[in-house]
């Protein structure tokens, strides 16, 4: 439970550790914050961010150059993120799915660096600058898209 704030700065690292979630539990009344400047791994089934992910009721400030990563040991949800992820990186096994057809977009930079990142038929992930596979696998299925900015 989050009383206050969480914060992690630029050199930190924040890990939910699997299905565990970070949730306003503080007084009546408080009022809790999360800002990311550093990186933040969910490992979480659902996700980062909305209902039953990682941060289910708290929508979190993201900063130039944070990152979130998908690290689960298994199949995960790409959760859509307003108003828009930094750097994005998959690890750990499985699939990653995107969890919103239009709604994913990326800032900065997205890394695929292990599991399998997969864009089904009529999805789409958008990237503000690079991508990058160096192990795993980046599948775009059909009229899948990457749309990419820069």
């Amino acid at each position: 439970d989050l009383g206050s704030i969480l914060t992690v700065e630029g050199n930190g690292t924040f890990d939910n550790g699997g299905e565990y979630q970070v949730i306003n539990g503080g007084t009546s009344g408080s009022t809790s914050a999360i800002t990311v400047s550093g990186r933040f791994i969910t490992q979480d089934a659902e996700g980062f961010n909305g209902t039953g992910t990682a941060i289910p009721t708290i929508v979190p400030t993201l900063n130039a150059g944070s990152f979130v990563e998908f690290a689960r040991a298994g199949n995960q949800v790409i959760t859509n993120f307003t108003p828009k992820y930094k750097n994005v990186d998959i690890t750990g096994t499985g699939t990653k799915t995107l969890g919103h057809a239009t709604g994913i977009w990326v800032d900065e930079n997205l890394k695929v660096a292990s599991s399998t990142l997969l864009v089904n038929t009529n999805e789409a992930i958008t990237v503000n600058k690079a991508v990058n596979v160096t192990s795993g696998v980046f599948d775009i299925k059909n009229s899948g898209q990457l749309i990419q900015v820069d």
